[in-house]
């Protein structure tokens, strides 16, 4: 899968697993090693962010839109509305496996992206099934894929988890 960015630094806005981490590194292997921030606003590395970004723009930026909304600071923001970054929309049409996802996810503790060999030792644990905390992971979920679909940012490449072929 080939990418046609025209302009750098990449934006990534996603929802909560819809295969953008994975294109991350995608897109990282395609434009020589791009340095990659994922998800900055969640895992305190905002501080390390900034001062790599104020002095390049070859990197990719991964991030939820309702946590750039979070943010102490509209840098990002800025570049994305004075369209000085290249920004893609990754989101999911198969919302009950999304859903899936994010409530494994959320209950192994296991985030990210990992080939075979870096799998964690509980993949295989069973989880058990708690309907409030189902429906609480649903309605986060659910208010994410709202605020994402409906942003009024400008995007330059809008993707579907589905239509994508990763390795």
């Amino acid at each position: 899968m080939q990418f046609n960015v025209t302009k750098f630094p990449i934006v990534i806005l996603s929802t909560p697993r819809s295969g953008s981490t994975v294109l991350a590194y995608t897109l990282q292997e395609q434009y020589d090693s791009l340095e990659i921030f994922n998800e900055p606003y969640m895992n305190n590395t905002m501080k390390q962010f900034h001062e790599y970004a104020l002095k390049e723009d070859r990197y990719i930026l991964k991030t939820h839109v309702m946590d750039l909304n979070k943010a102490d600071d509209n840098v990002v923001l800025d570049k994305i509305k004075n369209n000085q970054c290249y920004v893609i929309r990754i989101r999911r049409r198969d919302v009950v496996k999304q859903i899936t996802s994010y409530y494994i996810e959320a209950n192994r503790g296991i985030f990210g992206y990992y080939t075979d060999t870096e799998l964690p030792n509980n993949v295989n644990d069973p989880i058990p099934i708690d309907q409030l905390k189902y429906y609480l992971t649903a309605s986060e979920l659910l208010e994410n894929n709202k605020v994402t679909s409906n942003t009024d940012l400008p995007i330059d490449l809008d993707l579907w988890y589905e239509d994508l072929e990763f390795p």
